[in-house]
């Protein structure tokens, strides 16, 4: 499952808009789930828009891997 996350951020990073994320850094995210904890590597991306930091896969997940409460 943490190599499906990892690709999943992979293939988000390689289609995001470049012009309005900018990559700031990877860090650990720990999951728990049914199978167990998890713990993937994740890319922030700072808005150019907003200048707010976002984990655009924890977005397209409907995931805050900080609460660790999928909301």
């Amino acid at each position: 499952m943490t190599k499906i996350l990892e690709q999943m951020d992979t293939e988000i990073a390689e289609a995001q808009d470049k012009r309005r994320f900018r990559l700031k850094e990877r860090c650990d995210v720990h999951i728990d789930t049914m199978f167990g904890p998890l713990t993937i590597k994740n890319n922030n991306y700072q808005d150019r828009e907003n200048g707010r930091y976002i984990a655009l896969l924890e977005h397209y997940l409907a995931f805050n891997g900080r609460k660790g409460d999928g909301r």
